[in-house]
């Protein structure tokens, strides 16, 4: 399985926090994820909230910090400014997402802050990247 871990840095106020959230949409509205780890440093929960409500048909669970999350029989530890997992410790960083594989623990941060907003294919090109660092890309795949 797997899952997506952010901070609370998309939910600010500002343009950049903005773009960031929108593109992070786009990403869980385009990829079966069933987990969004959230660090909370900083009173968002109310903006982290709308978001949510705004994802709710596609029945992501929403995790916020802190608190131990069991998922695929591993323990992840979510604090205000990291997510611990078994022999590894992710920190979040503005405009990026970890994607992390439950079964491997292996994770890989994409940085979605590198797309312009011009880019008419976006979901195309994260899609890919997260395809890619995730081992889903066409070479690995059977050919049928």
């Amino acid at each position: 399985m797997k899952i997506y871990y952010i901070d609370d840095s998309f939910f600010a106020h500002s343009e950049f926090a903005r773009q960031m959230a929108y593109k992070l949409e786009v990403l869980l509205r385009e990829n079966e994820i069933n987990y969004l780890l959230i660090s909370v440093s900083k009173n968002t929960e109310k903006e982290i909230k709308r978001f949510e409500e705004r994802l709710k048909k596609f029945k992501i669970e929403f995790k916020l910090s802190t608190q131990t999350v069991e998922i695929d029989g591993n323990s992840f530890l979510l604090t205000n400014n990291t997510l611990r997992m078994p022999n590894e410790e992710i920190r979040g960083f503005a405009g990026t997402l970890c994607v992390i594989d439950t079964t491997t623990l292996k994770w890989k941060r994409i940085y979605l802050d590198l797309f312009p907003d011009e880019e008419t294919d976006i979901i195309t090109l994260l899609t890919e990247a997260i395809e890619e660092s995730l081992g889903l890309d066409d070479s690995n795949r059977e050919k049928s």
